[in-house]
């Protein structure tokens, strides 16, 4: 595995919606680039910890499409494709600045523990229909609503890195599996001396969290801190 990738918001063993875009775009990690884990874990703790709702696979395809590298008709084996937003797409501003040079000379081994992702093949990946592929009217009309939110909080001066720097600070790994998602914290503010104490949500008799549905409005319209 790959230094750069850790550094990204990337750890094993890997949560389900990195293990479902994985398998629907027909990849395995190492054909990504450090930048599209960069812009995956920022798409999850910005579902998560600022829309307050799971990571949505369908409104991540609304904003993005797979690209070959270095060219559509010729893939890398490491490093083989990248994700890039669609043109029109509003979403948080960021620029990836880090060139990320030599980052395929800094790896290690490591385990793949459950639940594992596919094993490594050698291959470069092969281009399918689905990279570019827009979304039905009818999946368009579920993620019209988020793709809303988006634009404002956009609007509102939410950006990538204040994105990057929350999970960050809060010592997250969005990509990884954990048993508790951003939006199931909250900070305890009855510990003295400790404002950023993080306590998990009390979950209702269903097993559910308690209230997302508001709580999700109220994310939309307050931004958490960084």
């Amino acid at each position: 595995m790959f230094k750069s990738f850790y550094e990204k918001g990337f750890t094993l063993p890997a949560g389900a919606f990195f293990r479902r875009l994985l398998h629907f775009y027909g990849l395995e990690v190492t054909h990504l680039k450090p930048n599209s884990i960069a812009q995956i874990a920022i798409f999850i703790h910005l579902c998560e910890g600022y829309m307050g709702i799971a990571p949505h696979f369908n409104l991540w395809r609304a904003l993005y499409s797979l690209k070959g590298h270095p060219s559509n008709v010729r893939w890398n084996v490491v490093g083989g494709a990248a994700f890039s937003l669609r043109q029109g797409s509003v979403y948080p501003d960021f620029e990836l600045r880090d060139t990320n040079k030599g980052w395929v000379r800094e790896w290690f081994v490591v385990s793949n523990p459950a639940p594992c992702l596919s094993a490594r093949t050698g291959r470069a990946p092969e281009y399918k229909a689905c990279w570019e592929e827009l979304l039905t009217t009818e999946e368009m009309a579920h993620v019209e609503r988020l793709l809303k939110v988006i634009a404002d909080l956009s609007v509102r001066g939410l950006t990538g890195a204040a994105v990057a720097l929350s999970f960050c600070k809060r010592l997250t790994q969005p990509i990884q599996e954990r048993v508790h998602p951003a939006f199931e914290y909250w900070v305890d503010r009855t510990q003295p001396g400790n404002r950023s104490a993080r306590s998990p949500r009390k979950r209702s008799q269903t097993g559910s969290p308690t209230s997302w549905r508001g709580r999700s409005r109220t994310r939309a319209a307050r931004m958490p801190s960084a």
